[in-house]
C-alpha cells in the first residue's frame, strides 16, 4: 500500500522522534563484552586502563549509574578515550566472581581500574555522579602515569 505524501511525512516524523533519543545514548560509555583474556589483549593493544564495573542485578545505585552516569556524553568521552570499559555481574558471571574475590570487592557498584598487566591502580565503590566520576578518572590516569598501584593479596 502506497502512502500519500502527508501520511509519508507523518510516518517519517514519528520514526525520527523515536530514533533521536536513541542516538543520544550512543554518546555515552561503550562497554565491551568478552572473556578476560580478550579484554587484556585489547587493553594492551590500545594502551588503555581497564575499567571494571562490578554490579549485581537489583542494586539500585548500580542501576542509577546505568541510567544517569554512563549515558552522559562527558563520562562517555572520558571513559572511551582512555579506558576499556567492562561490566560484570558478581553473582551471575564467573569473571565477576573471580575479579571480586581477587580484588576484594565489598560494596556495590564497585569500580576496579586495572592495567593491561594486571596491576590494580585503584578501586572504589558506591554511586558516583558525573562530575565526581570524571574527576576520579583523571586521578586514576595520574596514578597510572606515576606507576602507583595498590598492593593486594593474590589469594
Amino acid at each position: 500500500m502506497l502512502l500519500n505524501p502527508i501520511q509519508y511525512m507523518k510516518k517519517l516524523f514519528t520514526t525520527l522522534l523515536t530514533l533521536i533519543p536513541l542516538m543520544g545514548l550512543a554518546q555515552g560509555t561503550n562497554f565491551i563484552s568478552g572473556d578476560w583474556e580478550s579484554i587484556l589483549k585489547r587493553a594492551k593493544a590500545e594502551n588503555k586502563i581497564i575499567f571494571v564495573d562490578c554490579y549485581f542485578e537489583g542494586c539500585m545505585p548500580c542501576k542509577q549509574m546505568d541510567l544517569k552516569v554512563y549515558p552522559d556524553k562527558n563520562v562517555g568521552d572520558a571513559l572511551n578515550k582512555d579506558f576499556i570499559s567492562f561490566k560484570t555481574d558478581v553473582f551471575k558471571e564467573d569473571i565477576g566472581k573471580k575479579l571480586s574475590r581477587k580484588y576484594g570487592v565489598h560494596g556495590f557498584p564497585s569500580f576496579l581500574f586495572i592495567t593491561p598487566e594486571g596491576h590494580l591502580i585503584d578501586q572504589s565503590s558506591g554511586f558516583f555522579g558525573t562530575t565526581k566520576l570524571i574527576d576520579y578518572l583523571n586521578q586514576i590516569l595520574e596514578l597510572n602515569k606515576a606507576g602507583k598501584y595498590k598492593k593486594y593479596s593474590p589469594d
